[in-house]
């Protein structure tokens, strides 16, 4: 974790520090981010993930309109596709998810860290 305070610590002068943790699972690494006071986009595309990551962000008292954690994807082109895990244990299911292009342009307007 310390790359992610390492950066926090570099970017408090402007207060500009924003965090992107693509595949944030539970949100450990988005959790570390908040609190060292970056601004976070968690993009978790399984469902359960997603919602223990909402579920720790409230226990922790870190919704503060500084993280945006999002249950999808991100990938070279929009479309379908399949993720898979290895069991149905929660964390561990296959998921059909969503991804959409962010570097098309429309990024800035669909995306506010």
């Amino acid at each position: 974790m310390a790359f992610i305070e390492a950066a926090a610590e570099d970017n408090k002068e402007n207060g500009s520090a924003a965090f992107i943790d693509v595949g944030a699972c539970v949100g450990t690494y988005t959790m570390v981010a908040v609190a060292n006071g970056m601004r976070v986009l968690a993009v978790e595309p399984g469902a359960r993930n997603h919602a223990r990551i909402s579920d720790n962000l409230r226990l922790n008292g870190l919704l503060d309109g500084k993280v945006y954690a999002c249950c999808g994807a991100v990938g070279a082109a929009d479309g379908f596709g399949w993720l898979y895990y290895a069991d149905l244990r929660p964390g561990a299911a296959g998921h059909r998810v969503s991804a959409e292009r962010v570097d098309d342009g429309t990024a800035k307007e669909r995306v506010k860290v």
